[in-house]
């Protein structure tokens, strides 16, 4: 137990000697479909979040708007996408001042 706080990347730990990884696969909780050849490091084990969707919504004020546009278009023009730069341009152009 002592050592878990060192232990950064894993699928899963079972820890002490009672918990053995049978348990893990079959009848304590977690999966043992678990990350392999060193994938932990970005990965976890199958759970329920990996069958649920995630959406992001962003809202911005109009000073938001007009602070972070500039920025928006020039990294859209370092990445050669010139069409989002010119939706930031746009943006800042339609937000009042």
């Amino acid at each position: 137990d002592a050592l878990i706080p060192l232990i950064r990347n894993a699928g899963a730990v079972f820890a002490g000697r009672d918990a053995a990884e049978t348990f893990g696969d079959y009848c304590a909780g977690s999966s043992h479909v678990l990350p392999t050849d060193g994938a932990a490091r970005a990965w976890s084990g199958i759970g329920v979040q990996s069958f649920m969707k995630a959406m992001t919504v962003q809202t911005l004020t109009p000073e938001a708007a007009r602070a972070i546009a500039p920025a928006a278009a020039a990294l859209a023009r370092m990445e050669g996408l010139e069409a989002h730069a010119r939706a930031a341009d746009a943006r800042l152009q339609m937000v009042p001042a």
